[in-house]
């Protein structure tokens, strides 16, 4: 259900100590949801859900910032929040449901507090590292995630119109779980092999390694070459889109308005003469199942764009 719009503020920043216990996966992950919260418009919401399950966090951008979690109000018997959860979330910062579910449709826009648990800030400086940490000791301490892998994302416009997020570097809620499920990575292999092991789950896709740390990925019509710089953590998506005159003078121009405006995910740059896409994924720590999700947005990306170019 969309978000309440009323709320109650705190004065302490909930969830903003992490625990002892945080590993370098889960604080890599605080500070990128941290970085995706901040750029949240009006009306713009993320939602981190789990596949196969009903728990989830979700935010939502404007004044007040808003973030909640399900209650039991929403939940099945079999995912029903337990009393010792209960208690947890209050420790973690949560404010309590302050009215129930069905009561929602009968309430007035302005009305305080949620059906579900809830933070909300009302103050112009919102500490977005705070409340990501929050998500994050709620992912881990209440719905006891192993990693930021096991979540997934979708992030829209009231209006329905989705926004992509690549920075968090999570797979799209909608990707077909029931494939990376199957997923698995030869023990002891290399980064590079276990990137392009990764890169063969891409439905459609024919993955030919070119040498110890390059394979290119033929999909839809496009090659992308994947190139795993182990010593950065990184894999590059690159791809040739089409040659330019270098007698042209508003290249920069173009490939600066088609990064501000055209591109959900990666860049566009120019080498000999050519215009090419790259996009940079981390890769280390390795979670499977960011390789196919990049891949397809990188893909989206270059096609909505050369589309755009089309209409133009």
């Amino acid at each position: 259900m969309p978000p309440d719009q009323g709320g109650s503020s705190n004065s302490e920043p909930p969830g903003a100590s992490p625990p002892a216990s945080l590993g370098d996966a889960w604080f890599r992950f605080a500070g990128k949801l941290a970085e995706s919260l901040a750029v949240l418009g009006e009306e713009q919401y993320l939602i981190l859900s789990i596949p196969g399950r009903q728990r989830f966090i979700q935010f939502g951008g404007g004044h007040p910032f808003i973030v909640e979690t399900a209650s039991n109000a929403f939940l099945d018997d079999d995912e029903r929040l337990t009393r010792g959860d209960e208690v947890l979330l209050a420790k973690l910062g949560w404010q309590r449901p302050t009215y129930s579910a069905e009561d929602v449709d009968d309430l007035s826009e302005d009305m305080d507090g949620s059906p579900n648990w809830y933070v909300h800030v009302h103050e112009d400086v919102v500490p977005f590292d705070a409340l990501a940490m929050l998500g994050v000791r709620t992912a881990i301490e209440c719905f006891r995630l192993p990693a930021p892998s096991a979540l997934r994302y979708r992030a829209f416009h009231a209006e329905g119109v989705p926004i992509l997020l690549p920075g968090l570097e999570l797979a799209p809620e909608d990707h077909e779980d029931d494939v990376l499920s199957d997923l698995s990575v030869a023990p002891g292999g290399t980064l590079a092999q276990q990137v392009f092991e990764a890169c063969a789950f891409v439905p459609g896709a024919e993955v030919e390694p070119v040498d110890e740390t390059v394979a290119a990925v033929d999909i839809e019509g496009l090659r992308l070459m994947v190139v795993v710089e182990p010593a950065l953590g990184i894999a590059r998506l690159l791809c040739n889109l089409f040659p330019v005159s270098p007698d042209m003078d508003d290249v920069t121009d173009t490939l600066n308005a088609l990064n501000a405006d055209r591109l959900a995910f990666g860049y566009v740059y120019l080498k000999d003469n050519d215009v090419r896409y790259g996009a940079d994924v981390v890769v280390d720590p390795f979670f499977p199942e960011l390789l196919p999700a990049s891949i397809k947005l990188a893909v989206a990306s270059i096609g909505a764009m050369m589309q755009g170019d089309d209409d133009a």
